[in-house]
């Protein structure tokens, strides 16, 4: 979804794994696709920039619909059921609770370790911006990876995917191949329907676990785009990331890439998810 945020990022990891992709702006381009990204950002901005394109009615109905969605910091807090803040009015498509710019302003961005066990080895580097927090999960939405405080930060229940960090930030596109994977997944279910064949039920791994559905890291080509843009525990404490740089080994800040996604956005406050 390609209205606010760090669409850039998004395009060239997807760029990278050879998965084809285009912005969405438009009611038209919305139909043209059949999974779609939204983007960290601002998630306000983001919700009444829906409302203005008239986008928010077609969207909810095909996201309800089963459509693929992957929403990255900004993008949790937009399809979240209930946003723990006076504002945004979120699509209410996913059973969590978020709070927004939970861990701390912009100065406070950091790095950590996750373990993920749908990525494998070695553990996924999680950069958070103004991050939301997932404070509740509801029935049936699984814990894809958390911080050693046990607070979830990337989730999934069905078609819906969502983390609080910033995986297009980061070299490591696991996180873009497992989406592809996934949406590939949910087309077989709907492919066999339309055949009027009944799909088979994925079981889950977890036996307390409702609605897992592991996806494979198999090739990825030859299918109509997607959107482009538009678990374990993590082991490293947010509280000494922030003072270091790098945690994942990157030699980056993470406030200067809250930058770069300032500058993508053409504003000059900060990002706030």
């Amino acid at each position: 979804m390609a209205l606010q945020g760090d669409v850039r990022e998004h395009l060239h990891a997807l760029a990278a794994i050879d998965e084809p992709a285009r912005p969405v702006r438009t009611a038209t381009q919305l139909e043209a696709v059949d999974a779609l990204i939204i983007p960290g950002g601002e998630s306000t901005t983001i919700i009444n920039l829906l409302h203005a394109f008239e986008l928010t009615d077609r969207l909810t109905e095909r996201l309800a619909g089963g459509m693929p969605v992957w929403g990255t910091c900004a993008g949790m807090i937009v399809l979240a059921q209930e946003v723990l803040d006076p504002r945004p009015e979120p699509l209410r498509l996913l059973d969590i609770s978020v709070r927004r710019n939970a861990y701390g302003r912009q100065v406070a961005s950091f790095e950590a370790h996750l373990d993920v066990e749908e990525l494998g080895a070695p553990p996924f580097c999680g950069v958070f911006i103004r991050a939301p927090a997932v404070e509740r999960v509801g029935l049936g939405v699984q814990v894809l990876a958390a911080l050693p405080d046990g607070r979830p930060v990337a989730v999934r229940r069905g078609s819906m995917l969502a983390t609080s960090f910033h995986p297009e930030l980061t070299g490591d596109h696991r996180f873009h191949r497992y989406f592809c994977a996934f949406r590939r997944d949910c087309e077989r279910p709907a492919s066999r329907a339309a055949q009027g064949g009944r799909a088979p039920q994925t079981p889950s791994r977890n036996p307390g676990t409702a609605g897992r559905e592991p996806a494979t890291l198999r090739g990825l080509h030859g299918r109509r785009g997607l959107v482009g843009v538009r678990a374990g525990a993590g082991s490293a404490d947010p509280r000494q990331l922030r003072r270091g740089t790098g945690a994942c080994g990157t030699g980056r800040r993470p406030r200067r890439a809250a930058a770069r996604l300032r500058a993508d956005d053409g504003g000059d406050q900060e990002l706030s998810a």
